[in-house]
């Protein structure tokens, strides 16, 4: 990939907006308009929009070098556009200059709130069964935290969803969390951006072949949680799914599919909130199985598999409920009212118990 020529800003932006079904696959919700005035507000000329995108490209370079060599993401006929907006962007374009692999500043940073949500359910699991930090904080400390680090976890997660559907800005919560939570949620992003780049070049991929129907057979349905049929657009997410698992080493397949959980569980609580029965996506659920089963089941205390199970099974149960589509507006209302009531909170007390949890799970003894 090469970053975007500042000439060709504005003809993505216009495209993305344009016949979206035969030119754009991904998700872009806001519309060309909305991408223009958003732009036009944080004031960025197509020069620094190019020079942004060529920064946040080198970068991951820098960072997947170690797992994809040095030939990271190579593709010429490829340019990366970083739009610095909120809202949930991931989308390729494809025109007579060849493709372009569009980001929103604001899908990253939901990312980073998905990751911050899934290092927080695991110390909460953690700290569920930990009698040493229950000694050092005492009882009823301890049952204060359990409850604002429960609380805390799904307002991260409602925060997210609401991101995603209403591009709202991402809350800062990161302050309130120790350095140790912080490293292993950045390290977890980093392997959830490498899968959606990887993914949107598996569409690239796909649009070279000249939409390959039947890449993919029918058979992987038996794979899935959820009953759902394949058509070209649902085969071909399949497709760029696979295709990113197959561009890291196989000992790297689970770590990506665990990183995946980042985008797919906000995509699993996103399809039940707004069912409106029209996807091209196949089924978040549904996606995670089919990479699970591609990547390997791995160990069965394996931390990747670990969260591909929760994920898959929580996914499952959302859909067994049935429904969805009738309760979506009331949902999402209350949805919008628990963020509202927890957003001027003070989270910091967490802060000793993830200290005291994170020294323990090092030295097996609890720092008070």
């Amino acid at each position: 990939m090469r970053p975007v020529s500042p000439d060709d800003v504005g003809v993505i932006v216009d495209g993305l907006d344009t016949a979206w079904r035969h030119r754009t696959v991904g998700a872009v919700p806001i519309g060309a308009a909305g991408l223009k005035a958003r732009l036009a507000h944080v004031r960025v000329t197509n020069e620094q929009l190019s020079v942004l995108s060529s920064a946040f490209l080198e970068e991951r370079r820098a960072q997947a070098k170690g797992i994809l060599g040095e030939g990271a993401y190579a593709d010429e006929e490829v340019q990366f556009f970083l739009l610095p907006v909120p809202g949930s962007i991931a989308a390729l374009y494809r025109w007579q200059n060849g493709y372009a692999i569009v980001l929103s500043l604001g899908l990253i940073e939901i990312l980073r709130l998905s990751s911050v949500a899934g290092q927080l359910h695991s110390a909460l699991e953690r700290l569920r069964h930990s009698a040493a930090v229950k000694s050092a904080l005492g009882a009823q400390t301890f049952a204060r935290t359990v409850t604002l680090l429960t609380r805390m976890t799904a307002y991260i997660n409602a925060s997210a969803a609401l991101s995603h559907l209403e591009a709202r800005p991402v809350p800062d919560v990161l302050g309130g969390l120790d350095t140790a939570t912080r490293h292993r949620a950045e390290v977890v992003l980093e392997a959830a951006i490498m899968f959606v780049l990887l993914h949107e070049l598996g569409h690239v991929k796909f649009q070279r072949k000249g939409h390959c129907s039947g890449c993919l057979s029918a058979d992987v349905q038996w794979e899935f949680a959820v009953p759902e049929a394949l058509d070209v657009h649902k085969e071909e997410e399949l497709f760029a799914d696979r295709f990113a698992l197959d561009a890291v080493p196989p000992g790297f397949r689970l770590a990506l599919s665990h990183a995946a959980c980042l985008l797919l569980q906000l995509h699993t609580y996103v399809d039940t909130l707004r069912d409106d029965g029209e996807r091209q996506h196949p089924l978040a659920v549904n996606r995670l199985m089919a990479m699970q089963h591609h990547a390997g089941a791995g160990a069965s205390l394996d931390t990747g598999h670990q969260a591909l199970q929760v994920a898959i099974s929580l996914g499952a149960r959302l859909w067994a409920k049935g429904g969805q589509k009738a309760s979506s507006i009331g949902r999402l209302e209350a949805l919008r009212r628990f963020v509202e009531s927890e957003k001027n909170f003070d989270w910091r007390p967490l802060r000793e118990a993830l200290v005291a949890l994170s020294c323990g799970d090092r030295t097996g003894h609890v720092r008070t």
